[in-house]
């Protein structure tokens, strides 16, 4: 049975170094370069130079136990604002090295082997945080509206973070590791709260926790029209729009293909373009030839609604 005599962290410190922006925690370092110990920096935000003016004055001879190596992303300005310039490698590349510590001619190893003597500093754990977002962004294609899926992209990161967090702590990485993430702190925060301050907060939980659910709710909620008011409501309007008759007019053949409880239907247009639906029911039972022609020929249908909204778009625009 394990004791906590027997923790790791008797051998081996993880520790989470907080503080305000530009406190101090990465030249604070220097005590442990002091010390003895090696320092293998990982570093995602190109601030070493306290650290560097430290070491350097008070203990130049122990420059060589701090290895470092630098990884951002590069930007170029643009019209919009500030971009990524190319692919985003900052967190692959941080990837890397956390596996094993190798890049040009050096080759330090793996960093879970490095021992007790030896100290990973991920500095800051805010930039690592940057990196993933950047890299998940770069890589999560765009949905049907053109756009991306930001809480998508957040999440991923988030994830991939605290897999990296979840290795670091584990006790298979048998080295010493220091995360000093970036935070404003206010004044408040490290008071001892109040019987009153924790009400106040499970009060305002409570209130945000109704509110989400409220707008959930309203969410999931049908219009507040019917199908048959809206198709009314739009017969009443005399700009230039699609039809049902229209696209029915263009339409050149519907051809069927029926197996076992699958109805897919193939219409091509005048033009020669073609669009397919498909249909089939749940259980098959309840399968009924006409009605899967019916359901397929309406899932190909609404296909060509977008499309022929497309072109009348392009066509009013043309002027």
């Amino acid at each position: 049975m394990p004791t906590i005599n027997n923790h790791q962290s008797n051998l081996f410190t993880k520790l989470l170094l907080l503080g305000d922006d530009k406190s101090g925690k990465t030249t604070a370092l220097e005590s442990l370069v002091a010390a003895g110990y090696k320092l293998r920096i990982l570093d995602m935000d190109n601030l070493l130079d306290g650290l560097k003016d430290k070491v350097m004055r008070d203990c130049p001879e122990k420059a060589s136990n701090v290895e470092f190596r630098t990884l951002r992303d590069k930007y170029t300005t643009t019209a919009l604002g500030m971009a990524i310039d190319g692919v985003p490698k900052a967190f692959t590349d941080a990837m890397k090295m956390l596996d094993r510590w190798k890049y040009d001619d050096v080759d330090l190893g793996k960093p879970a082997e490095w021992g007790p003597d030896t100290i990973l500093v991920v500095d800051s754990l805010s930039r690592l945080c940057d990196a993933a977002y950047d890299h998940l962004a770069a890589i999560t294609p765009k949905g049907r509206s053109g756009e991306q899926h930001g809480m998508a992209i957040y999440g991923g990161a988030q994830d991939g973070v605290e897999m990296i967090l979840a290795n670091l702590t584990s006790k298979e990485f048998k080295t010493n590791v220091i995360d000093p993430p970036d935070r404003n702190w206010p004044r408040d925060d490290f008071r001892n709260p109040t019987r009153e301050d924790r009400a106040k907060e499970r009060r305002s939980e409570t209130c945000a926790s109704q509110t989400k659910v409220a707008r959930f709710k309203e969410s999931l909620m049908e219009p507040s029209i019917s199908l048959d008011e809206a198709k009314a409501i739009v017969e009443t309007k005399t700009a230039p729009r699609v039809t049902e008759d229209g696209i029915k007019g263009k339409i050149a053949s519907a051809e069927y293909i029926v197996h076992n409880q699958l109805t897919i239907c193939i219409i091509t247009m005048s033009n020669g373009f073609m669009v397919h639906g498909v249909s089939a029911p749940a259980s098959p039972a309840n399968f009924d030839a006409e009605v899967g022609k019916r359901y397929a020929f309406e899932n190909a249908f609404k296909q060509l609604w977008q499309l022929e909204g497309y072109l009348l778009r392009e066509r009013l625009a043309a002027g």
